[in-house]
């Protein structure tokens, strides 16, 4: 039985015909460089492909981040990106308000001229209405001072304090002292 072996160089890949003892031994020496990839018996040949292991992993950063994706922030705001003429979104909205505002100023600054031009209405009032006013006033102030004498009266006496007993409880027992 022949063991065909292949190396991977940079150019070529090198094939070695070697014994089943010998196959193994290099084999196991080269077992933390290589690997086999692949295995083929044909009649009396094995033929034995090695792979030469490479530094890192599969990756696995990508699903990484996939499997994070749920606990990220979910962002509303746009304003650092670009639109479609390449200015970024906070420039065009900034632009979009202030042309706004303009057309709300010059709208506001019409409406003034506009009531500038016209002539107020005086409002007139009735002679009649204006003295029943003017009397309702003077009652209120009337009553007013007709309410403070009468409490200036009343107060004027001085008042007596007002005594409470206090009631003996239970629990208050200070005439029993003897004990």
């Amino acid at each position: 039985m022949i063991v065909s072996l292949s190396f991977p160089f940079s150019d070529a890949v090198k094939y070695v015909n070697l014994s089943p003892t010998e196959a193994s031994g290099i084999l196991l020496r080269l077992s933390g460089i290589a690997r086999i990839a692949s295995v083929i018996n044909i009649a009396d040949v094995s033929f034995v492909n090695l792979a030469l292991k490479q530094a890192g992993g599969k990756g696995g950063f990508g699903k990484l981040l996939k499997s994070q994706k749920h606990l990220g922030k979910n962002t509303t705001n746009f304003d650092s990106c670009r639109d479609l003429e390449g200015r970024k979104v906070m420039k065009s909205r900034r632009e979009q308000k202030i042309e706004e505002l303009k057309s709300k100023e010059s709208q506001s600054s019409k409406d003034v001229k506009v009531e500038m031009s016209e002539p107020k209405s005086a409002v007139m009032l009735d002679d009649k209405y204006i003295n029943q006013l003017s009397m309702i006033s003077k009652e209120k102030e009337s009553a007013v001072a007709d309410g403070l004498k009468a409490v200036s009266s009343e107060t004027s006496k001085p008042a007596e304090p007002v005594v409470r007993k206090m009631k003996k409880t239970l629990f208050n027992d200070d005439d029993d002292d003897s004990e």
